[in-house]
């Protein structure tokens, strides 16, 4: 039974560092870097979001292709992957931990027109944090928009009413 467990985590941590890897990787780059990665590697776009998005684990055969694409031997990404995942398992086994430049781009965007208090900093951060994924940058400025709208509403004293809510009322 040991084994199986041994392997349950090896293939965790073997998931978790090449998700962490590509989304370092992707904030470097910028855009096209997936499909340099499909090209690299063999795996289709679809299979590289996927794992990036949470919806994939790396099997041995994603693995291989992406030891690939990195110059790895499999074994060395193997090994990679176990001294990431006993470096510090606590700040980078979850995805909590994984950075947000959607999130990051719609902040920015969203100070443009004014400063943006630190609460509303804040709640966004920690929402990005709790999040599955990186949201599209349009979908981050409308849960920008709804926090700072219920800042605005809790200093005027009002009950802040989401856009969903409203909809729903008209």
């Amino acid at each position: 039974m040991g084994a199986g467990v041994d392997r349950v985590d090896q293939r965790h941590a073997l998931t978790s560092y090449c998700r962490a890897r590509m989304r370092r990787e992707e904030a470097a780059r910028g855009r096209g870097y997936q499909a340099e990665l499909s090209r690299k590697s063999g795996l289709t776009t679809a299979t590289i979001a996927n794992i990036m998005n949470e919806r994939n684990g790396v099997g041995m055969d994603a693995a291989e292709a992406l030891a690939k694409a990195w110059g790895l031997a499999y074994e060395q990404l193997l090994q990679e992957s176990r001294e990431w995942a006993r470096s510090a398992p606590e700040e980078k086994g979850t995805s909590k931990a994984a950075p947000r430049p959607n999130l990051e781009t719609a902040i920015e965007l969203a100070s443009r027109s004014g400063a943006l208090p630190v609460e509303v900093l804040t709640e966004a951060r920690e929402l990005g944090s709790s999040a599955r994924r990186d949201y599209s940058v349009a979908a981050w400025m409308h849960f920008v928009d709804e926090i700072l709208r219920a800042h605005a509403a809790q200093e005027e004293g009002e009950p802040h009413t989401s856009s969903a809510a409203r909809r729903r009322r008209r």
